[in-house]
């Protein structure tokens, strides 16, 4: 396992510090709360060249 100092940013501006320890990490892609706007990036990638992914949203793990 490993720790890792983060910084929390409040709404009201304020800024705390915490220590945290990292068992598992997940990475979420082409997630979002609009579908449509989701599907409107992937093509745009798309054109780019960024091949599209095989599913959405994309979930990759990490180990520590």
């Amino acid at each position: 396992m490993r720790e890792i100092e983060i910084t929390i940013c409040e709404l009201d501006g304020s800024n705390t510090k915490e220590n945290v320890q990292i068992q598992n990490v997940l990475v979420v892609s082409y997630g979002g709360r609009n579908p449509e706007k989701i599907k409107e990036h992937i093509n745009d990638l798309e054109l780019t060249g960024v091949a599209p992914p095989p599913y959405d949203p994309s979930y990759l793990s990490a180990e520590t």
